[in-house]
C-alpha cells in the first residue's frame, strides 16, 4: 500500500515503548512520544507495523487513533506511521520535530497531507472528576455517561467536536490527590489540556498540605502550566471580604509551585457576602494581592445575570482594564432567573462578549460551564453540550 493511501486510516496501536521509556538496545534514546505497533499489519521488515503516537502527553497502553503521516526511510526496509487522536492535526514541521529523536539517524521523507492546521482558539468544557472517572455521583452525571457510553468515549467525542481543554470542577482543598490525578491523566490521555476549578481558604491556610490534590497534579503534569480558578471569600462586610481574599490568594500562590496561574472568578450576586460580583471589586482584589500573573476569570453568564438584575453595574461590556486582566472564561446562558444553562436555551450576548475579548487580545480558554442537574430531565444532555459547543465554535473561531 502506498503511503498516501494509509493517511486517514484508523488504527489501534499497542504501545510497547511508552512516553518516557528508553530504547531497549540504545539506552541514550528516550521516547518523547508513545511508540508501538499495529497487530496484524506487517511492515517491510516482516514484523508488525511500528507507529509513533502524537498528541497524547502521558504514557498509554492501547490507543486508537488516525494515521496523519508516514515516515518513509530510504535507507531501511520499513516505513514508520505517525498517528494522532481523531480530530487532532499537526503540521509537517511539528511531525518531523516530534519523531526526530529517532528519525535523525535515517534518510527519511515524511508523507502527509500538506494543509497547515489553523491555530484556533481553545474551547473547553467543565466536568466533575467523578464524571471523568465514570463515578458520577449524581443522576445528571449518570445520564450523561450513559448517553456517551462512558467517560473515555465522552472525552473523545468532545475532542472530535472541537474541544481542546477540560476543566475539573471542583478540586477543593483537602480532596483526595489520587482521584484528582487519576481524572487529570484520563483527560491528558485523550490529548486534552487541563484547567482546575479549586477554592480558597481564609487566613493563613494556604499551606501546601491542604492542597495535596493540586500538588499531585503539578508534580506530574505534562503541560507547562496549570490554570486554577477560584472564588472570592465571603463576608457580609465587603471590605473585609476583599482584603481576606487578597491575603488568601497570596498564601495560595506561595504554597504552590510556580507552574500555576490563578484566576479570580466574577461570581453571581447572591447577597451572601461574596464581593466578587462586580468588575471593580475584582480589580481591587487583584491590586491588593500584588501577584504577578494573577488574573480574572470572566464568567459570562454571571456577569450578564448581574447586569440585567442591577447587581453588576450598568455597562453591558466590562471596561478595557477588566478585559486586559481576563485570563480565563466560564460560558453559560441565563434562564428562569438562574445560570449555567446550555447556549441557545437561554439568554447571553455571547457574540458581544467574545468580540470584546478578542479585541483585547485574549488568548485563554473559552470554557463552557454547564450545570446539568438544572436541565437534564426530559432532554439529551449530550445534545445540549454538543449544540453549545457548536455555538461557541461558530462565535469564537
Amino acid at each position: 500500500m502506498k503511503p498516501e493511501e494509509i493517511l486517514g486510516r484508523e488504527v489501534s496501536v499497542v504501545i510497547d515503548r511508552p512516553l518516557g521509556s528508553f530504547h531497549p538496545r540504545t539506552r541514550t534514546i528516550r521516547y518523547s512520544v508513545n511508540y508501538g505497533y499495529v497487530p496484524g499489519v506487517m511492515a517491510g521488515d516482516g514484523a508488525a507495523q511500528d507507529v509513533y503516537l502524537l498528541g497524547v502527553p502521558v504514557p498509554v497502553g492501547v490507543y486508537t487513533g488516525v494515521v496523519v503521516g508516514v515516515v518513509h526511510r530510504r535507507d531501511d526496509t520499513e516505513d514508520k506511521w505517525i498517528a494522532a487522536p481523531k480530530g487532532m492535526h499537526f503540521s509537517r514541521r511539528e511531525m518531523e520535530e516530534a519523531v526526530a529523536f529517532v528519525e535523525q539517524f535515517f534518510d527519511t521523507e515524511l508523507v502527509c497531507r500538506e494543509e497547515t492546521p489553523e491555530r484556533r482558539p481553545v474551547l473547553g468544557v467543565s466536568l466533575s472528576p467523578g464524571v471523568v472517572l465514570d463515578r458520577p455521583g449524581s443522576p445528571a452525571g449518570e445520564a450523561l455517561l450513559a448517553e456517551a457510553g462512558g467517560s473515555r468515549k465522552l472525552l473523545a467525542a468532545l475532542r472530535e467536536a472541537g474541544v481542546g481543554s477540560i476543566e475539573l470542577r471542583n478540586v477543593m482543598p483537602g480532596d483526595s490527590p489520587f482521584e484528582a490525578a487519576e481524572a487529570a491523566y484520563r483527560v491528558w490521555e485523550q490529548g486534552l489540556l487541563l484547567t482546575v476549578h479549586t477554592g480558597l481558604r481564609p487566613g493563613n491556610q494556604g499551606r501546601a498540605e491542604i492542597f495535596l490534590a493540586l500538588h499531585r497534579l503539578l508534580e506530574t503534569m505534562p503541560q507547562p502550566e496549570l490554570m486554577l480558578v477560584v472564588h472570592a471569600l465571603k463576608d457580609q462586610d465587603g471590605e473585609t471580604a476583599k482584603r481576606e481574599t487578597a491575603l488568601a490568594l497570596r498564601h495560595l500562590a506561595g504554597a504552590l509551585p510556580e507552574a500555576t496561574r490563578l484566576a479570580l472568578e466574577l461570581n453571581r450576586a447572591k447577597g451572601d457576602g461574596d464581593p466578587g460580583h462586580t468588575p471593580g471589586a475584582l480589580l481591587e482584589m487583584l491590586e491588593w494581592a500584588e501577584l504577578p500573573g494573577l488574573g480574572i476569570c470572566w464568567d459570562f453568564g454571571h456577569y450578564y445575570y448581574n447586569v440585567t438584575h442591577g447587581e453588576g453595574g450598568e455597562e453591558m461590556v466590562p471596561s478595557e482594564t477588566f478585559l486586559q486582566k481576563t485570563v480565563h472564561t466560564h460560558i453559560h446562558a441565563v434562564q428562569d432567573g438562574t445560570t449555567h444553562f446550555p447556549l441557545g436555551r437561554g439568554r447571553l450576548p455571547l457574540g458581544d462578549y467574545a468580540a470584546a475579548l478578542r479585541q483585547a487580545g485574549y488568548g485563554g480558554v473559552w470554557n463552557l460551564e454547564l450545570e446539568p442537574e438544572r436541565f437534564y430531565r426530559g432532554e439529551s444532555l449530550w445534545e445540549a453540550y454538543r449544540e453549545s459547543i457548536v455555538i461557541m465554535r461558530e462565535t469564537v473561531w
